[in-house]
């Protein structure tokens, strides 16, 4: 059995440099919002524009919104499961890999390995195409049977 072991320090590394997106987040509003606010007397081309422009400028804010609300549930996902690798008991683990093994011991043939039998295929092959038995419907294969309307498949 292969251990799995985790470095808590670099989940936590890791949700730090979530946080740190999650604060560029202001940074990119702000940036956003520099290029979108037109002052009186923009013109007449930038007031027809103003509407669009404001439009594209709140779907990026919104964009901008739901990646720092995921970038910070992440950040905490990670430090929570940092938290909880460093509270697992390792003799615990131990203990049950231990009487798992007692188990299988027990109860043998529960394995994979037991089960799976022989690896040759068991499926019939095909016997080709075959007529319809005695009251089963048989689809058309071409247009020109019922409810074909002519050429190339019928709606069956």
């Amino acid at each position: 059995m292969t251990d799995l072991h985790v470095k808590s320090d670099s989940l936590r590394t890791g949700a730090d440099g979530l946080r740190v997106l999650r604060d560029d987040v202001a940074n990119a509003r702000a940036y956003t919002m520099s290029y979108i606010e037109v002052p009186d007397g923009g013109g007449v081309i930038f007031d027809m524009c103003e509407s669009s422009m404001k439009k594209v400028a709140q779907g990026v804010l919104d964009i901008l919104g739901e990646l720092s609300s995921v970038t910070n549930v992440s950040a905490n996902e990670l430090d929570q499961t940092a938290r909880m690798y460093d509270k697992t008991d390792h003799a615990v683990a131990a203990a049950h890999d231990k009487k798992y093994a007692e188990v299988e011991a027990l109860q043998p043939g529960y394995g994979y390995e037991d089960r799976a039998g022989d690896p040759i295929d068991t499926v019939p092959t095909d016997p080709g195409t075959r007529p319809p038995s005695d009251g089963e419907d048989h689809p058309p294969t071409s247009g020109s049977g019922s409810g074909g309307g002519g050429g190339g498949g019928g709606s069956w």
